[in-house]
């Protein structure tokens, strides 16, 4: 991590930083990620369907409160490998897919084969209502 940010701001204490220099670090964006896949900030993310919905096989009403315990979800072992370890790596992806990591199975490849289970991060939430402010954060 060291060896990216020093790559990526000389030393010279005249450097101006820009927005489009944040976006080169890529490791330390891998590690702020699995740093919330393995302490998210949020536990809960909660979600109100507005009409009539099939979730798991049951009938929902309208308006009836979901709850998506996102420690278990980011610590599923059906969607991330070794689950329980600190790996970065698993976000450290070699091509350049746009928010990737709504959509990594994280098995620890490094090609398209790592697109899994859409979902199975939800550092922003997800969907219709993810937050707006996710370029700006990372």
């Amino acid at each position: 991590m060291l060896a990216e940010i020093n790559s990526v701001f000389p030393q010279n204490s005249s450097f101006q930083l820009a927005h489009s220099d944040l976006s080169k670090l890529k490791y330390c964006e891998a590690i702020i990620k699995e740093v919330e896949r393995m302490i998210p900030v949020a536990n809960l993310l909660g979600r109100y369907p507005t009409e009539p919905i099939e979730v798991g096989g049951y009938q929902w009403p309208a308006n009836t409160m979901f709850q998506f315990d996102l420690v278990s979800l980011h610590r599923n072992k059906d969607y991330w490998s070794n689950p329980e370890i600190f790996d970065p790596d698993r976000f450290f992806l070699d091509n350049n897919k746009s928010e990737s990591y709504l959509n990594v199975k994280n098995d620890g490849l490094k090609d398209d084969q790592n697109v899994g289970q859409k979902y199975s991060f939800l550092m922003f939430g997800g969907g219709y209502r993810i937050c707006p402010g996710r370029k700006l954060a990372l």
